[in-house]
């Protein structure tokens, strides 16, 4: 299950230097060496839209005054992060914590971001140092929509991952997988 992956602060991390978690509806779509970088740190990604800034997809466990303080800022997706090895126990054991103080309560039973509000709770409150990997490294095809709800924005140039929302597929429209194979044409091409 991923939340025991994700919780499990006794993974022999030690012949490993960074730890890569991706959720399994992430394709990789370019080489990621560079990305293995962070040292006493988690890196993440944001979800670059405001569709997913509310309190059911990541400020549910901040309070009004840290949503207030963060309004303006994208949601931390919980499905792409990289964390140091050695970094890894304090990481795990921060956010595992969290989850059991919390996850009882009934009105969170029924939600699935729960770790991700959890995860951008206490990057937020500075209870575990992180940065992000940088602008477009992944690509969230399936919500990017206009306001009319019509076609797909562009790919980044730099995205590494394609991250397909599997909870989010009753929005796929006409021309959507074209403009998905399209981007992997190009990216074959390079």
């Amino acid at each position: 299950h991923p939340l025991e992956v994700r919780f499990t602060a006794d993974l022999d991390c030690a012949p490993y230097r960074n730890i890569l978690f991706l959720d399994c509806d992430i394709l990789c779509v370019d080489r990621i060496d560079a990305l293995f970088t962070a040292e006493n740190e988690v890196l993440y990604v944001y979800e670059n839209t405001r569709l997913m800034t509310s309190e059911k997809f990541g400020h549910y466990f901040l309070t009004a005054e840290e949503r207030e303080r963060h309004r303006d800022e994208h949601i931390i997706n919980a499905g792409t992060y990289c964390v140091d090895a050695a970094y890894y126990s304090h990481f795990s054991t921060t956010w595992r914590s969290m989850w059991e103080r919390y996850i009882t309560h009934p009105s969170l039973i029924n939600n699935p971001y729960n770790d991700q509000s959890m995860l951008n709770a206490i990057l937020r409150r500075g209870q575990i140092n992180g940065r992000c990997m940088g602008d477009g490294m992944v690509e969230f095809p399936f919500i990017f929509r206009n306001s009319a709800g019509e076609g797909l924005r562009s790919l980044h140039g730099n995205c590494k991952f394609v991250h397909y929302n599997s909870d989010l597929t009753q929005q796929y429209k006409q021309g959507d997988f074209e403009a998905i194979k399209a981007f992997y044409a190009r990216r074959c091409d390079e």
